[in-house]
């Protein structure tokens, strides 16, 4: 039984938007207009925060391997490059089953991919991409992790940086998971972006022992920057616990106070070994001298007030 395509997406139409990728990689025009739009407000207004740039590739196909905690991420890895460099990224097909939206985000250098079934045509678009001298942004964790730390990544990606000899670019988001309240309200939180040391990667063959190598060493960067910034060591999670939830987490287990027991009953077990405990200590207690009852005549001692 074949897959369900595209929500019920038209392979026609994403194919359309595949070779528009491939050939053009985003529109000049409508990507530096976005970009010049969205730098001053995302920068401002979120108070981004960005490290590592000097050592970004001016030149050259990059691989940019960041963690997934936002539908912002993308567009605040695009400002570690200048608008002359468009970074492309995958999004699922479903942003692209309707075509107005699917047009403007093809346009920003997005093209889609099939999630939940191999999809060797998203493949081979970040492929030529690369192939092109390109800047693609891949999310290894295969999926946005909303709270917790971070999740495993996947070897997919770094088998196209091996194919393609491209520079593998680590780079931590913090903070984006807290930016959306709510569907439409974009709070502004501080966000950050830590770009570690590229790694250069020669065209190779693209084994999974290679793929593995480098993905250890590409991720292994990304976690170490998560946790100097302050980033959760804990798993991450698909989505937020509810508020009960996380309060339960953060706070210990209440006890009552020890006389506020009292209304609690002991089992009846409890009480039989109660009992016994009882009887042994009257059993050992010492031996005393018989009572004599007293006589008629012996009378006891009171003694009365002077």
């Amino acid at each position: 039984m074949s897959a369900p395509v595209a929500s019920e997406h038209d392979l026609g139409a994403l194919a359309k938007y595949h070779q528009f990728t491939r050939e053009h990689g985003a529109s000049k025009v409508v990507y530096r207009l976005t970009y010049l739009i969205l730098k001053p407000l995302l920068i401002g207004y979120l108070r981004l925060t960005r490290t590592g740039m000097e050592t970004i590739p001016a030149e050259g196909p990059v691989l940019v391997v960041a963690n997934h905690r936002s539908f912002l991420d993308p567009f605040l890895l695009g400002l570690l490059f200048p608008p002359s460099r468009p970074v492309c990224f995958m999004g699922k097909a479903e942003l692209f089953a309707r075509p107005r939206a699917g047009w403007f985000i093809s346009r920003l250098g997005c093209f889609p991919v099939r999630r939940g079934e191999s999809d060797p045509e998203a493949l081979e678009t970040a492929r030529q991409m690369l192939l092109r001298g390109g800047v693609l942004a891949v999310f290894p964790e295969g999926t946005r992790l909303r709270h917790g730390g971070l999740g495993k990544p996947k070897r997919g990606a770094f088998r196209t940086a091996l194919q393609t000899g491209a520079t593998v670019l680590p780079v931590c988001v913090i903070g984006a998971d807290r930016v959306r309240r709510a569907k439409f309200i974009v709070r502004p939180v501080h966000c950050e972006l830590h770009a570690a040391p590229p790694i250069p990667v020669e065209a190779a063959e693209p084994t999974p022992e290679n793929a593995k190598a480098l993905m250890e060493e590409a991720w292994s960067a990304v976690v170490d920057r998560w946790l100097e910034n302050g980033g959760s060591p804990a798993p991450g999670e698909r989505e937020r616990p509810p508020l009960r939830e996380r309060v339960k987490r953060a706070l210990p287990a209440p006890r009552l106070p020890e006389r506020l027991r009292f209304w609690r009953r002991a089992p009846a077990d409890s009480d039989a070994r109660a009992a016994g405990a009882v009887d042994h200590e009257v059993d050992d207690l010492p031996d005393e001298a018989p009572v004599r009852p007293l006589t008629g005549d012996e009378q006891p001692e009171v003694e009365r007030p002077e």
